[in-house]
């Protein structure tokens, strides 16, 4: 992953580029490219809210200073959108990835269970 930040300001907008050698990344393409979403000049394929999510788990854990990840995930978390809770949890299961600790009660309950048993090694 490229990540292009501000130097003098960390808290500045930046920019991601998720590259394919991120675990979560082959499937996430897969259902992005299912998932087109109409921009006003055309739809355009994009990750769906459920692989959006596992990006953001995965770029936490791999580094504990990405806050903003936290804070996308609790607004994803608190819009109480619909989610495809049985996709989330088994790949939150085959990528090891558990719900953060400033953000688990946010988290919906099945997602919460799921990332008990990650830490606790089940």
């Amino acid at each position: 992953m490229i990540v292009g930040r501000e130097e003098k300001n960390k808290s500045a907008i930046g920019l991601d580029f998720i590259l394919p050698d991120m675990p979560w990344f082959a499937c996430g393409l897969s259902r992005a490219e299912q998932n087109n979403v109409d921009f006003g000049f055309g739809k355009l394929p994009c990750l769906t809210v459920e692989d959006l999510i596992l990006s953001k788990l995965f770029l936490f854990a791999n580094d504990k200073t990405r806050f903003n990840d936290l804070d996308d995930l609790q607004s994803i978390f608190l819009a109480e959108q619909p989610l495809d809770l049985a996709y989330l949890s088994g790949q939150m299961r085959r990528l090891c990835l558990d719900i953060p600790v400033p953000i688990h009660e946010m988290a919906p309950s099945v997602l919460k269970l799921v990332s008990k048993k990650i830490k606790k090694g089940n």
